[in-house]
């Protein structure tokens, strides 16, 4: 808490936001900010007009500032990822590439709630990431796009994956099989 008699001292500020320059159409029009550094969230994306003017501690109001502007641009969405690659020696993630100009950001976790990160790797540039030998295991993946100002949108739902010895395909049927055989001779319908 800042006690009164501080404030008599401190500037006062008047606020315009507009997403026209004749400021006939306001998005916010606020006076009284002591700080010279103010957080809008209500704002959708667009491009938006502002300028300040000063206040002093009888409320007079000075000119308004220059015009300057602004853009809210909507945070980069997730890739697609495709299923996860496992070997021995390293697991392979792919993703669809929106653009050039995107990195990504791609966390692998034991949890879904990736609350332990087992690999964190950021400014990834391509479509596609391998990573070394994972211990065996269930293993959860996300990516999330980050655009060329540096934003970073969401992360992708997690995907599970599964790192381990897989039984080859040729040799599931003879085993649902011998499953099925036994569970009938073990008194199964």
């Amino acid at each position: 808490v800042v006690p009164v008699a501080d404030l008599q001292d401190q500037v006062l500020f008047h606020l315009l936001v507009s997403n026209t320059t004749d400021f006939n159409k306001l998005a916010v029009d606020e006076k009284g900010y002591t700080s010279e550094k103010k957080t809008i969230d209500k704002l959708g994306k667009g491009k938006y007009y502002w300028r300040v003017s000063s206040l002093d501690k009888e409320g007079q109001e000075g000119g308004f500032s220059e015009i300057r502007s602004f853009e809210i641009k909507p945070l980069p969405e997730p890739p697609s990822v495709g299923s996860p690659a496992s070997t021995k020696t390293s697991t392979t993630i792919r993703w669809k590439r929106r653009n050039d100009e995107e990195k990504y950001h791609l966390q692998i976790s034991r949890g879904k709630d990736f609350s332990e990160i087992a690999v964190d790797l950021k400014n990834v540039e391509g479509p596609r990431v391998t990573v070394g030998a994972l211990e065996e295991g269930d293993y959860f993946v996300r990516i999330s796009a980050v655009d060329d100002a540096g934003f970073e949108g969401r992360f992708s739902d997690p995907q599970q994956f599964y790192v381990g010895p897989k039984v080859p395909s040729s040799n599931i049927a003879p085993m649902m099989i011998i499953l099925s055989v036994a569970f009938m001779l073990l008194g199964g319908h």
